[in-house]
């Protein structure tokens, strides 16, 4: 599954199209993929991406959250431990999926630095997947473990 990490105003412009073509579905039957932003609009990511896929996309998001804990590594009492992500994504053919929530839960001595919650919901919050097949929103809860290297 193919990600392209975006920068906020590219996201929130994603947000936009997905709000317009699901309206233009919605009332017309046929969503089309218009922009307000200033921006230019990026293709969709090749693909369609389903709820079986959407695992694979979050394992493909690993290496950015690894870049969290080690930069946090040096903080934390507990070295090892478990982040479990709540997300509710949204998508639309032709425009794309982006993580629009992303709640952290897990173990409490990863969950009581802020600083590396919120590198964790940042991160994910700043990747952009292949449009979900037919369009809408999917409910995702995913268990990452993390460890220190050697």
């Amino acid at each position: 599954v193919n990600i392209r990490k975006i920068v906020k105003p590219r996201r929130d412009a994603l947000l936009e199209r997905m709000r317009v073509a699901r309206a233009t579905r919605n009332t017309s039957g046929a969503a089309t993929s218009t922009t307000s932003s200033t921006q230019p609009a990026l293709p969709a990511l090749p693909g369609m991406i389903n709820k079986e896929e959407i695992r694979a996309g979050v394992r493909a998001v690993i290496p950015l959250l690894a870049e969290c804990y080690d930069a946090a590594q040096a903080r934390l009492p507990i070295k090892d431990g478990k982040i479990v992500v709540q997300m509710h994504l949204t998508g639309e053919p032709d425009v794309g999926t982006v993580i629009e929530t992303a709640e952290i839960g897990g173990d409490a001595h990863f969950t009581a630095d802020a600083e590396l919650v919120e590198c964790f919901q940042q991160t994910m919050l700043s990747v952009e997947l292949p449009p979900i097949e037919g369009g809408g929103t999917i409910d995702v809860t995913y268990p990452i473990t993390f460890a220190p290297q050697g």
